[in-house]
């Protein structure tokens, strides 16, 4: 039975990139692993809880989207994350030795999703998490599965983190495409509403990441024959 692993930055990553993946796969009773890098407290709090408190409030945040798409394995590695307002990023130690480790004895095939190389957006700790889920699936020998966007993406400008042209440089193309049933666009759409402190972030990313509330694009590098036979059972579409 496949196992699926998202190696994500912060909570509220998991759904916004892989929430219909997951209810698709955990619905087909295949396993599904999220491990979260960092905890999250550097982001907006949008004055629901004082900074101190994000942490904690976002770890309550990923119970109910977790319960909302019916996962249950979720690991917390407690990293820091990137700090916006000293534009300060963080070492994560040996997070390569930490993901390893919390692998030991999942079952194969297995498949790494995470961020494309860049970010989507070129936040530092989305490109980091592309690079160590890159390593980890090679490490491995795991298909990786990188969460893109539908081709409209690349007409957007310079971000905050990364200019236009670099931005597309580093774009993963879509290979398939996974388009949601009503049923996983509600669990979707419910578990994105439990990161309340999130909620302007998640504004952003439905608004500019076209389709990826009811579509669900990704670009798959490297899938075994027995790979693709589970890709086959999501009803993942080719977008060629």
């Amino acid at each position: 039975m496949l196992t699926l692993i998202a190696i994500v930055p912060h909570p509220d990553d998991e759904t916004a990139l892989f929430g219909g993946l997951i209810a698709r796969a955990l619905s087909k009773k295949m396993k599904v692993k999220v491990v979260f890098l960092t905890t999250g407290a550097h982001g907006r709090t949008l004055d629901l809880v004082e900074q101190k408190a994000l942490a904690a409030e976002r770890r309550k945040e990923v119970k109910g989207a977790a319960a909302a798409l019916g996962l249950k394995d979720v690991v917390f590695l407690g990293y820091d994350d990137y700090d916006p307002r000293s534009e300060t990023t963080f070492e994560w130690p040996k997070a390569r030795e930490k993901v390893l480790s919390r692998l030991r004895g999942v079952s194969s095939p297995r498949m790494i999703a995470g961020f494309p190389p860049n970010g989507m957006n070129g936040h530092p700790d989305h490109v980091r998490a592309s690079k160590l889920a890159r390593e980890i699936a090679g490490e491995t020998g795991a298909s990786l599965l990188y969460a893109t966007t539908s081709a409209a993406e690349l007409s957007l400008g310079t971000t905050r983190y990364i200019a236009a042209q670099r931005r597309r440089k580093l774009h993963a193309p879509a290979t398939h495409v996974l388009k949601l049933s009503e049923d996983e666009v509600k669990k979707k759409i419910h578990a994105l509403s439990c990161y309340r402190t999130q909620a302007l972030s998640m504004l952003d990313y439905m608004r500019h990441a076209e389709g990826n509330l009811f579509e669900e694009y990704f670009c798959l590098e490297g899938a075994s024959p027995g790979v693709m036979k589970f890709l086959s059972a999501l009803e993942l579409e080719e977008t060629n």
